[in-house]
């Protein structure tokens, strides 16, 4: 790994990272504050998913209190942490070399005395570091304020369900990234 290309890509990356991690946090923590309001219509919603059978066990939502904390949160938080969190690990990875390609700085790093696999890693692992940044902060910020809302929190699942996403993330990220890195610009 080369320190100078890893310092130099998590500095352009930083107004990114910053700019979707508020907007995601905004999100999730407004939807947080809205769950002492929603809690008594959460559990119209665990009858109706109740009755719905072999679909709720097929897909695992039999075992999902929609009424409790941490079901309201695995559904409507989830949502918003899936999305945001995908789509900023999939541009992160794709744009992380496609912007050496766009703005023809590609020839100019191949000729440094680097090997292209050090190049390539430093690269994802600024990739990866953004997407742990990410991560962290967001959950950090959505523990205080499921704290802050509900004082019995389950933080062992909270921590579960953060987990699940941020290897969604990682795994997205790695596929953009590998795409990006074996298509060759038009340009």
């Amino acid at each position: 790994m080369n320190s100078t290309i890893l310092s130099h890509e998590l500095r352009q990356g930083f107004k990114s990272l910053i700019i979707w991690t508020l907007s995601i946090l905004f999100l999730i923590v407004t939807c947080v504050a809205l769950y002492p309001q929603m809690q008594s219509q959460m559990e119209g919603v665990n009858d109706m998913f109740a009755s719905m059978g072999a679909f709720t066990q097929a897909f695992g939502m039999d075992r999902l209190n929609f009424g409790s904390f941490i079901g309201f949160y695995s559904v409507e938080c989830g949502n918003i942490l899936g999305l945001g969190g995908a789509m900023f690990a999939a541009l992160l990875g794709i744009g992380i070399i496609a912007k050496e390609e766009s703005n023809h700085t590609a020839e100019f790093l191949y000729t440094l005395p680097l090997s292209r696999n050090t190049l390539l890693g430093s690269k994802l692992l600024a990739v990866l570091i953004q997407i742990i940044a990410l991560n962290v902060l967001i959950f950090a910020f959505s523990l205080l304020s499921a704290i802050m809302v509900d004082k019995d929190v389950d933080i062992h699942s909270l921590l579960l369900l953060h987990t699940a996403f941020l290897c969604s993330q990682i795994e997205i990220s790695a596929i953009c990234f590998g795409a990006s890195a074996f298509i060759r610009g038009n340009g």
